[in-house]
This record gives structure tokens, C-alpha cells and sequence, in this order.
């Protein structure tokens, strides 16, 4: 397929701020954390050079203000907005794995995570977005539906 896939920046945030010793932590400051996340998705997003009609991300501007709601913060502003102008020609939703386990950076129960994604799941919808919700399979059947849907959108 070819396409670029832009990992998870939250893991690697916090990966990189655990390691340095620093407290831009989502459990130690959200909106610092959420901040820096949104400044790294947009530099990624804005000057991500593409030879494909894709880019794929996991996780996409809008999923701050998820997190946003799930700790019972307001949104800041300037997150909603560059949500509103966000251009996912496809948002592919997918059911929590039951194999899901917490570790150094996954701090969020299997009940949180659920709720997290049904709050995904309507902040998405709320911003109009063309959501494909795949079904609890494996990985890899997963995977093979996200590329059928590549393969005949391009």
C-alpha cells in the first residue's frame, strides 16, 4: 500500500517525558500534556510530505477533546478549532481489544478505555466526520478492512 503511518504521539510523548524526568505527564497536568500533543499533531499533520492519497494516524486532533471531557475539563478553544478544520477524508473507530492491558503508559482501566471510546465515538460524530466503526475481530482482519476501505477510496 505504501501509505505513512504516523504513530500514537501521546506513547511517545509520555515515553520521552518518563525518561527525561519531565511532568508534561496527562496524570500529572492534561492540559499541559494535551497542549503538546496538539502542537506535535499539527507540525505532523501540516507538513507531513505525501506521495499517497493517504496518511494514517493513530489518533487525530479531535481526540484531545475526548480526553478533555473524560477528565470533566473544558476543551480549550483553540483545540476545538483546529478540530473543526481537521481534513479526515475517513475516521476508522475501533472497539477496545479484550486483550487490553494496562502498562508503564496505558494507566486507564478496561472500563476507562470503553468510556473513552464512546466518547470518541461522539466527539467525531459531533465534528461531522465519515466514521467506519469496525467490529471486536483480531488485528489483522482489522488491518484487511482498513486497506479494503484504502484500496477503493483512492
Amino acid at each position: 500500500m505504501g501509505c505513512p503511518i504516523i504513530p500514537e504521539v501521546g506513547r511517545y510523548l509520555i515515553e520521552s517525558e518518563i525518561q527525561s524526568g519531565g511532568k508534561c505527564l496527562p496524570w500529572v497536568d492534561r492540559e499541559a500534556f494535551q497542549n503538546r500533543i496538539l502542537e506535535i499533531r499539527l507540525k505532523i499533520e501540516n507538513t507531513q510530505e505525501v506521495d499517497s492519497n493517504f496518511i494514517v494516524l493513530d489518533r487525530g486532533i479531535p481526540d484531545g477533546i475526548a480526553y478533555y471531557i473524560f477528565d470533566n475539563l473544558q476543551p480549550p478553544k483553540d483545540l476545538v478549532v483546529q478540530s473543526q478544520h481537521c481534513e479526515y477524508r475517513k475516521v476508522f473507530w475501533l472497539a477496545p481489544l479484550r486483550s487490553y492491558k494496562r502498562d508503564s503508559i496505558r494507566k486507564y482501566s478496561k472500563q476507562d478505555v470503553e468510556m473513552l471510546g464512546k466518547i470518541l465515538l461522539e466527539v467525531y460524530t459531533e465534528f461531522g466526520f465519515d466514521i467506519v466503526k469496525l467490529p471486536l475481530t483480531s488485528v489483522t482482519e482489522r488491518v484487511a478492512t482498513i486497506l479494503k476501505y484504502i484500496e477503493n477510496d483512492s
